[in-house]
């Protein structure tokens, strides 16, 4: 047994948890901060358009993270759960062939880009000004897909290698050197919405670049050596990204619906609106961050002991889990309802109007958010015991009941009911996700 293996068995499951969790949620946090880093500086140094347009691409950009993601946890989970089996060459070959899945999707990803970017943007909204506005951020992402995928996906298979700390340190160097390279390329090069653009793909790679580095050094648990990436398993890249599409699913129902609220906001609304909703968009991106950092740091743990066969820990960690789940998520929303002019403060300089359309609009927005975060925790549970069905089922069923909520409110409630819809459509399916989630524990009980 590895010493990393003794620590999971024998450890006190709360010591477990901490050295796991908190620097996953650090590390997921420091992700999230590229964008918002890119959010600050575009709104407060550009303005008012350039932050519509920014947001105008974030579905584009979103769908980049999100297979980056979904490839690096549908990889680890099934690495994980070899770890815990005792199968180590097996999870020695895991790990490769997520490092290939990664650059086949960053490969496909560019060549996609090359041609139907224009497409793309237009689809999404941007037109005239806004279009050229938005295709200077996004394609210098297509450009550098690479950077982003392995600078996204890295760090989880870092943290995934018995390396939490290393995974988080990786992250808070990019956020930092993406905060240093925004104010040099926005602020002093006055590069506008490519100047973002460089600073987050920048930061990226160097992340990508060292955590690769870290896998071929003496401080990986499991070392790679060029040899190693001989075999292609087009078979293992397949069933990585199915036991990795919850998380896809789960990322893109969030690029779908930024796309559709821009769309019904510039149809009920005007640019403006769409620039006071990034806002919201952005804190739900924070919320979902530290969502997706508290999932991805159990994750292994309940992959780990799933293989190992001890059921008694799992149930501990989804219940302790749940509780900070709701107790952040709940915390948060009486956050924004006390302070919402400071929030839309860091990011805009507004009129007395706009500012009272932009609390108005949190305030229905965002009072449900803590079932958006809860739902992230669910799916992880069931991607982490190779069960990504029933996670997959609660993600489109998320889609399934707001597409038809964003398009039909509207029409009785005007602009409202584009801010009602995704609250809506979480209490629903936040209450379906309570009962899938207590069966899973039940049924954990019975073996």
């Amino acid at each position: 047994m590895s010493q990393q293996n003794r620590f999971l068995e024998e450890q006190p499951l709360g010591r477990v948890l901490r050295r796991y969790v908190v620097p996953s949620v650090l590390a997921l946090f420091m992700n999230g901060a590229y964008q918002l880093c890119d959010a600050f500086f575009v709104g407060r140094y550009i303005g008012v358009s350039a932050l519509a347009a920014l947001n105008l691409s974030l579905p584009f950009v979103f769908i980049l993270f999100s297979s980056a993601i979904m490839i690096s946890v549908g990889g680890m989970a099934l690495f994980s759960i070899a770890q815990g089996a005792k199968e180590h060459e097996k999870a020695q070959h895991q790990l490769v062939q997520t490092f290939w899945t990664l650059g086949v999707g960053a490969g496909l990803t560019f060549g996609l880009c090359w041609f139907f970017l224009p497409d793309i943007l237009h689809l999404l909204g941007a037109e005239g000004a806004l279009y050229d506005l938005a295709f200077s951020y996004t394609h210098l992402f297509g450009l550098g897909c690479f950077a982003v995928y392995f600078g996204i996906g890295v760090p989880i298979l870092v943290r995934n290698d018995h390396s939490p700390k290393v995974a988080t340190g990786l992250l808070v160097a990019g956020a930092v050197g993406n905060i240093v390279l925004d104010w040099v390329f926005v602020v002093y090069l006055d590069f506008g919405l490519s100047g973002a653009a460089w600073a987050s793909i920048m930061a990226q790679g160097g992340v990508g670049l060292v955590g690769t580095v870290y896998f071929f050094s003496r401080w990986a648990a499991y070392r790679l050596h060029i040899h190693d990436f001989a075999r292609l398993d087009p078979t293992a890249w397949g069933k990585i990204v199915q036991n990795g599409l919850p998380t896809f699913l789960m990322q893109s129902y969030f690029s779908l619906m930024t796309a559709l609220h821009n769309h019904l906001f510039l149809e009920y609304g005007s640019y403006q609106i769409v620039a006071l909703f990034s806002v919201c968009g952005y804190l739900m991106w924070l919320n979902y961050t530290l969502a997706e950092g508290l999932s991805a740091g159990i994750q292994p743990l309940i992959s780990y002991f799933y293989g190992s066969g001890d059921h008694d820990k799992i149930r501990k960690i989804v219940h302790l889990s749940t509780i900070i789940c709701f107790g952040f998520g709940i915390s948060y929303v009486v956050l924004i309802n006390v302070f919402p002019a400071q929030i839309l403060g860091i990011f805009l300089d507004l009129s007395a109007d706009l500012q009272q359309a932009g609390i108005h609009g949190m305030r229905l927005h965002l009072f449900s958010i803590f079932f958006d975060s809860y739902l992230v925790l669910v799916a992880c549970i069931f991607q982490a015991v190779s069960a990504p069905k029933i996670a997959n089922l609660l993600s489109i069923g998320n889609i399934v009941v707001q597409v038809p909520l964003l398009f039909g409110l509207p029409m009785v409630m005007g602009l409202d009911g584009v801010w009602l819809a995704m609250p809506i459509s979480n209490l629903l399916i936040g209450g379906i996700a309570i009962i899938a989630q207590r069966r899973f524990l039940r049924t954990l009980s019975e073996r």
